[in-house]
């Protein structure tokens, strides 16, 4: 039995691999901590079907993005900011690019202003990888 391991370096060949394979989501992380955004990253590398194409250290980088690759999914790192995490998850939603954003937050307060404004998934912080698969797969 032979396996086929592929290396991916560039984005450009990541979106390419991901447009081949049409059930792969593509997915953006926002998070201003590098640990976090990292630790993420090799959650989300477990999944088969979802690939992440970049990732973003502040809402308005993370908006660019967005409108410009036009993700499956938008990971938010809730605890950022709460007031321009809002505005982001409106942006999302308002945007015709049909990106469904999961809210990773840390209290029940965020909780509350992530469903306000619109967050499609929420993700408490310490969350399992089958908390995570849920998430993904409700929405």
């Amino acid at each position: 039995m032979s396996v086929m391991l592929t290396t991916v370096e560039m984005k450009s060949d990541i979106l390419e691999h991901t447009r081949q394979n049409e059930s792969v989501k593509k997915a953006i992380i926002v998070a201003d901590s590098v640990r976090l955004t990292e630790s993420l990253k090799a959650v989300l590398r477990s999944i088969e079907d979802i690939t992440v194409i970049d990732t973003a250290s502040d809402s308005a980088l993370g908006i660019m993005m967005v409108r410009e690759n036009h993700p499956d999914l938008v990971f938010l790192n809730f605890t950022h900011s709460i007031e321009s995490s809002t505005d982001f998850i409106r942006l999302i939603k308002q945007d015709t690019s049909g990106s469904k954003c999961i809210a990773l937050v840390e209290d029940i307060n965020q909780i509350r202003k992530a469903r306000k404004a619109g967050a499609d998934g929420i993700l408490l912080r310490g969350f399992s990888l089958a908390e995570l698969h849920e998430q993904i797969r409700n929405i």
